[in-house]
C-alpha cells in the first residue's frame, strides 16, 4: 500500500522541491507519499524547520516523535459518506467494514460528521484557489490564467477567510482527544479510476457525476482549513484500492501520524 501526509498549512516550505512549486500561497501544501507512516514520520523530521531554522514565513515548529497510542484511548469520528458527495457503494461497504473492525480492535467509534457549513466552506476553497492561479501561477505554466480572467475581490477573500476561521474552530473543538482523537472518511467518493486527464464525468454506480464531484467531495474540508491528513489503504474493491483519510487538529501532525500508524498496524 501507499501512504501519504498533507501537514498542517505552513508546517513545512514550499521551497526546495523537484518540481519547483508555482504557489506560496496560504491554502497551498506540499505533502509527501510513501510506503508507510513511519516513512512518513521520518520524513517529516527531516523536513520540519527546527528551533533553529529560519525558514521565511513558517513558524519554528520542530517534529516531536509521538508514540503510537493504544487502541482503547483512540476515539475515532467515523464518516462513512456525505449525503452531498456521488459515492459508490463499494467505497461505502468498505468503511463499513472497516469501522466494524476499529471496534473489534477495541477502538472507540462515532458514526456522524462535525456540523460543517459544506457550500460556505467550498465557496471559500474555490475563491482561494481562484487567487492562488491568477496570483502566483508564473507565465508558461498550465495553471496560469490571463490577466482579464476572473479573480476574486478583497471582499470576498475577506469573507471566506472568516468562513474557514469558522470552520477552523469548529475542527479544533472537535479533534484532539475531547471528544474524538481523528476524523476518519473516503479519500474519494470512487475507488481508483483510469487516468482522466479531460475530467470527462466519473462513473458512480451507472451514474455519470462532473469530474470533480466525487473527487473533492472528500478533501476540501481538511484542505481549506489547513488540518493535517494522513491517507492510507484499508481494503480492496475487486483489484481496486479503497483508501481513507486520517484528519486531525492543526500543528498536531505527530498525533495524526501516530494514529494513522496504529490503523496501518492493524490492518
Amino acid at each position: 500500500g501507499v501512504a501519504s501526509i498533507r501537514p498542517t498549512e505552513k508546517r513545512l516550505p514550499t521551497g526546495g522541491h523537484t518540481p519547483r512549486a508555482y504557489c506560496d500561497q496560504s491554502n497551498f501544501v506540499l505533502g509527501a507519499i510513501a510506503d508507510s507512516t513511519a516513512t512518513l514520520s521520518t520524513f517529516m523530521s527531516a523536513c520540519c524547520p527546527g528551533n533553529d531554522d529560519a525558514v521565511r514565513g513558517l513558524p519554528p515548529v520542530p517534529w516531536r516523535h509521538r508514540e503510537r497510542p493504544r487502541p482503547r484511548d483512540i476515539k475515532i469520528l467515523l464518516t462513512t459518506s456525505l449525503p452531498t458527495v456521488p459515492t459508490e457503494a463499494a467505497v461505502v461497504d468498505a468503511m463499513e467494514n472497516f469501522g466494524q473492525q476499529l471496534e473489534s480492535w477495541g477502538i472507540e467509534v462515532h458514526r456522524t460528521a462535525p456540523d460543517l457549513d459544506s457550500k460556505s466552506l467550498f465557496r471559500a476553497h474555490k475563491l482561494f484557489c481562484e487567487l492562488a492561479v491568477t496570483v502566483s501561477a508564473p507565465a508558461g505554466n498550465p495553471l496560469k490564467r490571463d490577466q482579464s480572467a476572473y479573480s476574486p475581490s478583497a471582499q470576498q477573500l475577506a469573507n471566506a477567510e472568516q468562513i474557514r476561521d469558522q470552520h477552523r474552530q469548529i475542527l479544533h473543538d472537535f479533534l484532539g482527544g475531547a471528544p474524538y482523537t481523528a476524523w476518519v472518511m473516503p479519500t474519494a467518493g470512487v475507488v481508483a479510476f483510469p487516468h482522466n486527464p479531460e475530467h470527462v464525468p466519473i462513473d458512480v454506480d451507472g451514474t455519470g457525476y462532473p469530474y470533480w464531484q466525487p473527487l473533492l467531495g472528500y478533501v476540501f474540508q481538511a484542505s481549506t482549513c489547513g488540518n493535517p491528513v494522513v491517507t492510507i489503504p484499508i481494503a480492496m474493491a475487486g483489484h481496486l484500492p479503497v483508501g481513507v483519510q486520517v484528519i486531525g487538529r492543526m500543528w498536531e501532525d505527530e498525533q495524526v501520524l501516530a494514529v494513522a500508524g496504529v490503523l496501518e498496524m492493524l490492518l
